[in-house]
């Protein structure tokens, strides 16, 4: 069976539709699918790819095996590796991808989660070798449906940094006055000033 048909074969066990009720609902051949399968075709038309990916809300470089989709047989069988190898914390995975094993986290939610976070995922001797997009490309598809950005609601919190701390940080147990930390901050104030104009 071509790989490519089976991908689109798996988006429909996930929604619960068979291959024929997608192709009534989205008007393309349900011979082109019977071809694709029995393998006398390689491929489908790009109208017919961009319908079937927009049908199920997936990018269109997942059903043509294209960067991060390139091991995606590797990486929806060994999911929990890859996402160890990605630095996630547990609590942030289960907050975008929901409670339960990896295993049983729906296939087009783990599409997505992967779009939105890699640039490309190879997997040599074994092992994932993982690009990741900056945080800024793929933000937009990592917010939940009430608009909340999941990621940055699972950072840590920057804790605040008062007087102090500051004093505590640069001169440890040793008594200084206001003045004198008030000079440190100008002299902070300074070198950033200058730094900053090049």
């Amino acid at each position: 069976m071509a790989i490519l048909f089976s991908k689109i074969n798996n988006l429909c066990i996930c929604k619960g539709i068979s291959i024929g009720k997608m192709c009534g609902e989205i008007g393309i051949s349900r011979g082109n699918l019977s071809e694709l399968k029995m393998e006398r075709i390689k491929t489908l038309s790009i109208e017919a790819l961009t319908k079937i990916a927009n049908y199920f809300d997936v990018p269109i470089n997942y059903l043509l095996g294209q960067a991060p989709f390139t091991y995606w047989e590797e990486v929806d069988t060994n999911r929990k590796e890859l996402l160890n190898e990605m630095w996630l914390s547990e609590e942030l995975i289960t907050k975008i991808l929901g409670d339960g094993p990896l295993e049983n986290v729906d296939t087009i939610a783990f599409i997505k989660f992967i779009d939105s976070t890699a640039k490309s995922i190879d997997f040599v001797n074994g092992r994932f070798n993982i690009v990741m997009k900056p945080w800024t490309e793929g933000k937009d598809k990592l917010l939940s449906s009430d608009g909340n950005d999941t990621l940055s609601s699972t950072k840590k919190k920057a804790p605040v940094i008062d007087d102090e701390d500051l004093k505590f940080a640069l001169f440890g147990d040793t008594d200084i006055t206001d003045d004198v930390l008030e000079e440190v901050l100008r002299f902070a104030r300074f070198v950033k000033e200058q730094t900053t104009k090049g």
